[in-house]
């Protein structure tokens, strides 16, 4: 059984997924495996995985008879992984050399913890550094419920599918379905029920942003208003207990501001009250109507800083 499964799940992306695979092979770690979980790519994804996977054993392609969905693939990498530890690697961003060995030695130095991340690079299409997120000075080890509540308040602080790593045996639930959108934050989620979180310093891998890519939290559908409106229901009595009326105040705003951007909410008007909230009367008195003033106004960009 090898130690880490690196797992690309990939559809069309032709464009990149040499490069991904490539970062893959240059990692230093020896005890690990390469994953492509294909969903029925129309490009010629095939044939570059399988010209780069003749010269490296490590490799295993797999290609899915049909388009099973981004989320039933997601849950396919930890259906076929066999390592210890599933490392996720989207087909479009790049691992850099000596991210495996570090995050895998996070998981192997602390039992306790379910979840590593690291910082990453944000670059364009072409590579072009763009920032780097995440980043700290020193390793931090974070309580798991502590972690939940931070990210349920200040959104996902701790990053993409790509910069993290975790314990193949305590993710055997997979990616939850029912989060079209925030369904990668759910899932760190779920992890950090079962122990703490570890964040390392390092940029160990480059996440490109581009016009093609899938995105994860595309708030114009009106599905990121329905995913957060699950997550309240699943987490804000836990995390709710040690909260003040400043950070309660924050979800309210979010909601707000999830619902004025759907497409849903095109007519700025509330069509059924928001129970979702920790302040539903005030919610559409004050808190929706505050946030559309700040649209108007043009506070949009600094309110999507916060």
């Amino acid at each position: 059984m090898p130690a880490v499964s690196i797992c690309i799940p990939t559809y069309n992306h032709a464009a990149f997924i040499g490069d991904a695979l490539r970062s893959a092979m240059a990692q230093s770690c020896d005890d690990a495996e390469i994953v492509v979980l294909d969903n029925a790519s129309q490009d010629n994804t095939q044939e570059i995985v399988k010209e780069i996977s003749a010269r490296d054993p490590r490799i295993r392609y797999i290609r899915h008879s049909r388009n099973i969905g981004l989320i039933p693939n997601l849950n396919a990498c930890i259906e076929f992984a066999e390592g210890r530890y599933v490392k996720i690697l989207c087909a479009d961003d790049l691992l850099h050399p000596g991210c495996v060995s570090a995050m895998s030695k996070a998981l192997d130095d602390n039992p306790g913890v379910s979840l590593v991340a690291c910082a990453r690079t944000v670059a364009d299409e072409n590579l072009a550094t763009l920032r780097i997120v995440g980043s700290r000075e020193h390793q931090d080890r974070i309580a798991g419920a502590t972690m939940i509540a931070n990210c349920f308040f200040w959104g996902n602080r701790i990053g993409e599918p790509t910069a993290v790593i975790f314990r193949r045996a305590d993710s055997q639930r997979g990616f939850n379905q029912n989060y079209p959108q925030l369904v990668d934050m759910e899932m760190w989620f779920h992890l950090l029920r079962k122990g703490d979180f570890l964040a390392l310093p390092q940029s160990l891998c480059t996440i490109r942003s581009h016009s093609g890519q899938a995105t994860w939290d595309n708030d114009q559908n009106g599905r990121i208003v329905g995913d957060r409106k699950r997550l309240f229901r699943e987490f804000a009595g836990s995390t709710a207990i040690s909260a003040g009326f400043s950070k309660k105040m924050l979800w309210d705003l979010r909601m707000a501001y999830a619902l004025m951007r759907s497409a849903a909410a095109e007519s700025r008007t509330l069509e059924r009250p928001v129970q979702e909230v920790f302040f539903p009367r005030a919610f559409p008195l004050c808190t929706y109507p505050f946030m559309s003033l700040m649209k108007s106004i043009g506070l949009r960009r600094i309110w999507r800083t916060i």
